[in-house]
């Protein structure tokens, strides 16, 4: 059986509480692929999905490798650069926006290139995420992180045995994988410059202090928001340690004597600071999607 899901991303300047921990020395590696010239239809997000993800991730202090519109072979050999550098340790983060598709169980990126005319080419033309996950697990560093942008639309309406949604995976130990919406479902592409799941995580991330999961949480709630219950992202996790992608202030070591200024001083400015971000952010997603509605309205668009 086979079912379908769309997979809905220089080092920019360090955020200002991870400058502040010289200590926090622990390396944190980053794939992200945003693919979207296919034969079959070029996808409108995925690149800017990808750009945007691996922006923010840098942010982070992520060393993000930022791939745009690979075919299979280049897919591969980027997924295992990546797990070549994950066998140094440290935290991981493998991001795809593209198509995707479930095959007996299986999932699958779909690389750009060839077209797939079969069902049974899948498994040879596609990217299997067991593949990927492989790769992570025997790289054994601390943490792994997943995310996966899924079920825009359908690129094999003419396979019969089509259905939708992606299969249920397991997380190897150590590993968290995030899904734009559950098992079965389909994920809404947004009507601005990014789809919705990826919209609200690259606002999440922008939050000091919250943990892995927790931004996964966060994320999920403002999706069910946004699409009134359509569209719920959903996690696989089997972590058995930590990982704060940006740091919180309450967590900043002791100040150092001699300094000017105090820590709760530093901890009003760094929540404003961040706060600010992602509302600016959001605003600037808001102000994209208005711009994208008034572009295909007919006739001038009344503000009141």
């Amino acid at each position: 059986m086979l079912a379908f899901c769309s997979l809905s991303p220089a080092v920019a300047q360090q955020d200002r509480g991870a400058e502040l921990v010289p200590g926090d020395a622990e390396s944190r590696w980053a794939l992200v692929i945003g693919n979207a010239a296919y034969a079959g239809g070029e996808l409108r997000n995925p690149l800017n999905d990808a750009r945007s993800m691996a922006e923010v991730l840098r942010e982070l202090r992520f060393d993000a490798d930022l791939r745009e519109n690979l075919d299979h072979q280049a897919m591969e050999e980027a997924i295992r650069a990546f797990g070549r550098k994950l066998r140094t340790g440290g935290v991981g983060v493998f991001y795809f926006a593209g198509h995707g598709v479930q095959v007996e169980g299986r999932n699958y990126l779909i690389p750009v290139g060839p077209r797939i005319d079969e069902e049974t080419e899948i498994k040879y033309k596609a990217v299997d995420l067991g593949f990927l996950l492989d790769q992570m697990g025997e790289a054994h560093n601390r943490l792994n992180i997943v995310i996966l942008d899924a079920c825009r639309d359908n690129p094999f309406r003419s396979f019969r045995t089509l259905r939708r949604g992606l299969a249920q995976t397991e997380a190897p130990t150590g590993t968290i994988i995030a899904y734009a919406t559950a098992p079965g479902k389909v994920a809404a592409d947004g009507t601005g410059r990014h789809g919705v799941f990826t919209e609200h995580l690259l606002a999440v991330l922008h939050l000091p202090g919250l943990k892995i999961e927790e931004v996964f949480k966060q994320t999920r709630q403002a999706v069910v928001g946004t699409t009134g219950g359509a569209q719920v992202p959903w996690t696989a996790s089997s972590l058995v340690g930590e990982f704060v992608p940006r740091l919180g202030v309450s967590e900043l070591p002791p100040m150092p004597s001699g300094t000017s200024f105090s820590l709760e001083d530093l901890r009003t400015e760094a929540t404003i600071e961040a706060a600010h971000k992602a509302w600016a952010y959001r605003l600037a997603e808001m102000k994209d999607a208005f711009t994208e509605t008034e572009r295909f309205a007919e006739g001038p668009v009344s503000r009141g």
